[in-house]
């Protein structure tokens, strides 16, 4: 289908950037369309959604929140984001859509696609696809040509619809003018806090002592506790045992050719007098005229790095305009042009950015090559040093699993194996208080286990465990001895914030009825709905009571709830913004307003599509999500 791409595209050495892999890799997961569907996770409409499908949707979620959090992400976090709920729901939805569009008869033609993918940057070099890099990259990631091909038709496809559907969608002059007045007017309060710390409740009784424990019992119940023993088998421990050879780092270096290929670069250093967009055009002028000064200066024998210090208006300046070593799509065109046209230490003419006007000097070029495999050896080994270490930790860990099946416990596998034998403290279902770094899926496993059952092997943050009960404390409710402080300490909690509460209504009354209230109340000035209040500090919650109130209210009807105590308060001004700011960022405003139309309009469009469709999830699917 891009035959016609391909014949023309010029032949040239394939460009391979990791992060554009990574990219392309969340965006189309792996390759599951020509794997067949031997196994069904869900049916919409009678068309099926493949298992297969589904954990490549799920595996791209997973990507996306560690690159989020960094690193590792723990089971608990993945419960909390219900990335198994949203990858099938992204799945159904995208499959609702695709035959919502069959129903308007939309089509993409061949055109269009082969347009669409010759317009990607990450095929393109010098701004021209290149079949070589096209193949390539989807080759390295285990794609097919007709894979990619087919999703890009389907994403253009949506596109049209999601065109079709919203098209209509406007916002109005008033709309927009209504939510910037909201999101940023200015108040200026009066107001207290009364903090339930600041009171002094009455002291109890042993006999009221005893009625609150009787009455709150359940209160007091303690949860069930198990206490384990645990073999971990962490990769790293086994990295010492492994052993990577000449031969491994040469194959994996013919193999990953591709992604140590470098564009042209050159290491360059720049004078910067800055200008703003808009600026006048006499103040352009005179930024004009002092770069000149300065290359005349240069051409007569100044040094360039000294005349950098000295007058360039980048954070560069202070290392003589160095700007290291870059690629051409790494600055801004007009600068990438001179740069890239200029011979080792020659220097450019002015010349003109948005950022201002610039002086140019090469210090070196480096022509578009491969990364030598000197350059990239140690690399290598690291990454195959932890592939090989999760093998042998893999390995290992399978090994006394089965061990464990023909009857040995985890005392004896942990002498064969030369492995320490962890033992915990009686903990819940929150897990361990330390030395695991998930404790909530440690406890999961732990508490299903029978008293000396051995678990399977159980993976976390990519090193294995396998866990054994060694004692059990069921639930109880604790004699009032045991709990006589915390029910105490509960009560006069409970006593002091009622008191709290109790002044904080009286104070927010006798402001209602114009009467002396008695306080000092804290005067803040004028802030915005995003600000911290003057005198106050941030009080997110003061803070939206303060800017739910309508025009020609003043007092909350009650007192607003805060994590240290209520707070009370009397708005004194308003303050509406500057229209002509609101005029200067007027089209932003309506952009994201329309946009927070479409997705509510989309809500409830699918919302309609999902009840209006016979929608079937597998019962073996679930049983595995």
């Amino acid at each position: 289908m891009l035959a016609r791409i391909r014949a023309k595209a010029s032949s040239w050495m394939v460009k391979f950037i990791l992060g554009i892999i990574v990219l392309v890799f969340v965006f189309l997961g792996v390759e599951s369309y020509h794997m067949g569907q031997q196994n069904k996770a869900a049916t919409v409409n009678g068309k099926v959604i493949a298992v297969d499908d589904y954990r490549a949707e799920y595996q791209a979620l997973v990507d996306q929140i560690r690159r989020q959090f960094g690193g590792t992400v723990s089971h608990e976090i993945l419960e909390l984001f219900q990335v198994r709920e949203q990858a099938l729901q992204r799945l159904i939805e995208r499959e609702l859509l695709l035959q919502e569009a069959a129903r308007y008869k939309l089509q993409v033609t061949d055109d269009e696609v082969a347009h669409a993918i010759a317009s990607m940057p990450f095929f393109q070099k010098d701004g021209r696809f290149d079949s070589g890099l096209y193949q390539s990259l989807l080759q390295a990631n285990g794609m097919s040509v007709a894979y990619f091909e087919e999703r890009q038709r389907q994403d253009l496809l949506l596109t049209k619809l999601q065109d079709l559907i919203f098209g209509g969608v406007q916002v109005s002059e008033v709309e927009a003018l209504d939510f910037y007045n909201s999101e940023n007017r200015k108040v200026s309060i009066e107001a207290a806090i009364f903090r339930p710390s600041d009171f002094t409740p009455s002291p109890v009784s042993d006999e009221e002592i005893m009625a609150r424990y009787e009455s709150h019992k359940e209160v007091y119940r303690t949860e069930p506790m198990v206490k384990a023993v645990f073999l971990r088998f962490d990769p790293e421990n086994f990295i010492d045992q492994v052993r990577v050879s000449e031969e491994d780092l040469r194959h994996t270096y013919e193999m990953r050719l591709a992604s140590y290929r470098e564009p042209e670069r050159v290491a360059a250093r720049h004078i910067l007098i800055k200008t703003e967009n808009g600026e006048a055009p006499d103040v352009i002028a005179a930024a004009e005229k002092k770069i000149l000064e300065l290359r005349e200066k240069i051409l007569a024998g100044a040094d360039f790095s000294d005349v950098a210090r000295e007058f360039s208006q980048c954070p560069s300046a202070q290392d003589g305009g160095n700007l290291g070593v870059f690629p051409k799509e790494a600055m801004v065109a007009p600068f990438s042009r001179a740069a890239f046209a200029l011979d080792e230490g020659e220097l450019s003419e002015p010349v003109q950015t948005r950022f201002g006007w610039h002086l140019i000097r090469v210090d070196e070029k480096l022509p578009e090559g491969v990364k030598p495999f000197e350059a990239v050896a140690e690399g290598i080994r690291w990454e195959l040093q932890q592939e090989k270490a999760n093998h042998a930790a893999f390995d290992a860990a399978d090994q006394a699993y089965d061990a464990t099946l023909a009857g040995a416990d985890l005392g004896e596998v942990s002498r064969v194996w030369n492995l320490p034998l962890h033992e915990t403290a009686f903990f819940g279902r929150r897990g361990p208080s330390s030395g695991i770094s998930d404790g909530r899926a440690f406890a999961e496993a732990a508490f299903s286990l029978m008293e000396h059952e051995v678990s399977e092997l159980l993976e976390i943050n990519e090193a294995l465990y396998l866990i054994s009960v060694v004692d059990r404390m069921e639930s109880r409710i604790p004699p009032l001895e045991e709990v006589r402080e915390r029910v105490l300490a509960d009560m006069m909690k409970e006593a002091a914030d009622a008191l709290a509460r109790k002044r904080a209504m009286e104070v927010l009354t006798a402001l209602k009825n114009g009467e002396d209230t008695e306080e000092t109340l804290t005067s803040t000035g004028l802030f915005g709905r995003q600000e911290a209040i003057p005198q106050m500090g941030s009080l997110p919650a003061l803070s939206r009571a303060v800017f739910s109130l309508g025009q020609g209210e003043y007092l909350p009807e009650e007192p607003v709830v805060l994590e240290e105590g209520y707070g009370v308060f009397r708005i004194i001004e308003r303050a509406l913004p500057d229209e002509a700011a609101f005029m200067a960022d007027r089209d932003n405003i309506k952009k994201e307003l329309r946009g927070r139309k479409e997705n509510r309009m989309y809500a409830q469009w699918m919302a309609s599509l999902k009840s209006r469709a016979k929608i079937m999830i597998e019962p073996a699917f679930q049983r595995e999500g």
